[in-house]
């Protein structure tokens, strides 16, 4: 069981000697001189959490030290406790292997809940403000190249490429890719892409132009998508067929076939 002190100051210009002065009895020291806003980039703090075997103690001068608000505190302090390493703050006096530690952890979880609460009422009630104002447009759809996206995902799915490589050709995020994959893209249920559905749209529209009489079979056809040979004028054959066949035959609306002489 070791004594892990953290010690960290926001530049380098600044002194560390207090905090080590005050920090003493420790096993091993992790010194880190950066700027404490984002947890991530915390090189030095990474290295320690990773360092702490159960049975440690993690020591800090303060919890500013340490982290830089509420949330962050917490999560470092469920991390800890995963790993069954206790905590230390010697400015606030709390140990979190005592009763008395652990009870002052659960009032900041309550009090970082809490907070969290507050700022979604907030948010809630400013956007139902707004919407009664008539001011609240919604966040914009993200622009997608229907194109490129059917294209996509059809290596995607051929086995091409994974559905990691296809996100990123996209420019887009799990979330929003594999909702779109759902409307936009494959339908594995009934095996169309986007290009099929607007070709099924085009036919349907076609059809009912028809159906109301508006153009004729060929314009209605190349609506469709659909690609058909011209007519050919009636045969010798056809001559003596009625000629409401031979209209049909012909493609032609409103004009009957001309009488053969003799």
């Amino acid at each position: 069981m070791a004594t892990l002190c953290y010690i960290r100051v926001s530049t380098k210009e600044q002194n560390t000697a207090r905090q080590e002065a005050l920090l003493r009895g420790c096993d091993k020291m992790f010194i880190e001189k950066v700027s404490g806003k984002d947890t991530e980039n915390r090189p030095v703090l990474k290295a320690m959490m990773e360092y702490a075997r159960e049975g440690d103690t993690v020591k800090v001068e303060s919890y500013s030290r340490f982290a830089r608000s509420t949330r962050d505190l917490l999560n470092l302090m469920a991390e800890l406790k995963a790993k069954r390493v206790s905590f230390i703050s010697e400015k606030e006096k709390v140990d979190t292997s005592t009763p008395q530690g652990e009870l002052m952890m659960n009032i900041f979880a309550s009090l970082a809940q809490f907070e969290q609460d507050q700022i979604t009422q907030r948010v809630r009630e400013g956007v139902d403000a707004a919407k009664a104002a008539g001011k609240y447009k919604g966040r914009k759809p993200i622009q997608i190249d229907e194109v490129q996206f059917d294209n996509e995902v059809r290596q995607w799915k051929a086995g091409n490429q994974t559905a990691v490589q296809t996100m990123k050709n996209l420019g887009l995020k799990p979330n929003t890719f594999y909702r779109r994959v759902e409307t936009l893209g494959f339908n594995e249920a009934i095996g169309m892409t986007v290009n099929s559905k607007s070709a099924l749209l085009r036919e349907r529209r076609a059809k009912e132009a028809l159906s109301q009489g508006q153009g004729n079979t060929e314009i209605a056809e190349e609506a469709a998508g659909e690609v058909r040979e011209k007519p050919t004028a009636p045969s010798t054959e056809d001559r003596g067929k009625d000629s409401t066949e031979i209209i049909m035959k012909a493609g032609i609306e409103g004009r009957t076939p001309s009488k053969q002489k003799g």
